[in-house]
């Protein structure tokens, strides 16, 4: 049984109705935050630290914020965690705080953080507040090679160097749409993130399922985060490693308008790699097998690309559909009335506009088919589970209610 450090958290996270995706990044994040900038790769004669963003997508009471608990278990003060509400001007107080030496030197207490927000949506809000938001984190998704100076209205100018953030957040597609536009989704700020996207749990856990070596994988987990705050130094490459990263680098696609995410993938795949690196041990040491993991890790988050450049730019008359096919992916099947019911609890549609908007379009999709039951009951199928369950039969109590 593998026994390196995501292996052991995913073995530790209870069984609960929370996305494993969920629970593997917020692991990723903890293990980023463990290390903040005192690992790094060279990249153009300049540090590249493994700091990462990463958001939770996913709809209300999916478990974002419980997959988040669980990680935040293992944080210690070395973390300087940063939980809850906060405004640019107000991190920027934050991480500018500290002392002068005798010989003038400004020593910051808190230029690394670990920042995590269960909910974007409760703990920076929306318009400009949230706009100025994610510009400082744009701004500070990278080290710097000058100190940065920052304005505040409580204290005028700051200034930061030696910063380093891991970014943790968790929202939900309403908020998502609402707060990051087209502008933000092209600009700078979102090829900086990793986006998770999960729904639903297809079947009910009634009571989280811990192993029953819980409590020492728990001990064995903190051992080695210990361990992990204590590494330092620059990775380097086995030899076989730094082939197979470039000739994914000199052999990859680059999409049209995919150009903002493709010309920083390849950072990622680096910070995925030191990761990776990092659960098997703190040799800093690249090896083939941590570049190929990571080159996976980038295909997992280049999937739902597409998903989230149209979420984006949605309208409020197609907010329904995508909602609509959102539910019906996550659940595979669902009843008429129970889609019904989640789209008018959510205020997107009513029976009409059931009945000649959203059906139609669900359907011109293609990724939704109709099935009629056996007592005459319309089913919304998920087309591709449709071609792999079509012999089954379909009744009309296959999707839970959806969670308040």
């Amino acid at each position: 049984m593998a026994d390196d450090f995501l292996s052991l958290y995913l073995r530790h996270a209870p069984t609960m109705e929370v996305p494993r995706a969920f629970h593997f990044w917020s692991a990723l994040s903890l293990l980023a935050a463990s290390v903040a900038d005192r690992v790094w790769i060279e990249k153009l004669k300049a540090p590249l630290p493994p700091n990462l963003y990463v958001i939770l997508l996913g709809p209300s009471a999916v478990g974002k914020g419980k997959a988040i608990d669980v990680a935040l278990k293992f944080a210690t003060p070395r973390h300087n965690l940063y939980a809850g509400s906060t405004t640019a001007p107000a991190l920027v107080d934050y991480m500018a705080a500290g002392t002068t030496r005798p010989n003038g030197t400004r020593v910051l207490e808190n230029s690394r953080v670990w920042l995590v927000m269960s909910e974007l949506a409760l703990n920076i809000g929306s318009g400009e507040v949230a706009d100025d938001f994610v510009k400082f984190l744009t701004d500070f998704s990278g080290p710097s090679s000058a100190p940065r100076r920052k304005g505040t209205r409580t204290h005028g100018q700051r200034e930061l160097h030696g910063h380093c953030l891991n970014w943790l957040a968790g929202t939900t597609p309403e908020w998502f749409r609402r707060a990051l536009g087209m502008d933000v989704i092209e600009g700078g700020f979102m090829p900086r993130n990793v986006v998770v996207r999960g729904g639903y749990a297809k079947s009910r856990i009634y009571e989280p399922e811990y192993p029953p070596d819980y409590p020492a994988l728990v001990e064995r987990l903190r051992a080695i985060i210990e361990r992990l705050m204590e590494a330092c130094g620059e990775f380097t490459f086995a030899p076989d490693a730094k082939e197979t990263d470039r000739a994914w680098y000199l052999s990859r696609d680059i999409p049209p308008g995919r150009e903002p995410w493709a010309y920083r993938e390849h950072d990622l795949i680096l910070k995925l790699a030191m990761l990776l690196s990092l659960s098997d041990g703190v040799d800093l040491v690249i090896r083939q097998a941590h570049v190929v993991g990571a080159q996976r890790l980038l295909k997992q988050v280049n999937r739902d690309l597409s998903d989230l450049v149209s979420l984006a730019s949605t309208s409020p008359r197609t907010q329904a559909v995508h909602a609509a096919l959102d539910y019906v992916k996550s659940f595979g099947r669902v009843p008429h009335s129970k889609l019904l019911q989640m789209l008018s609890n959510r205020g997107l549609a009513n029976a009409d506009t059931m009945k000649r908007e959203v059906r139609p379009t669900l359907l011109q999709t293609r990724q939704v088919v109709v099935e009629t039951t056996r007592r005459g009951g319309v089913v919304y199928v998920w087309a591709r589970r449709r071609r792999l369950t079509a012999s089954s039969e379909l009744t009309e109590e296959e999707a839970p209610d959806e969670a308040e």
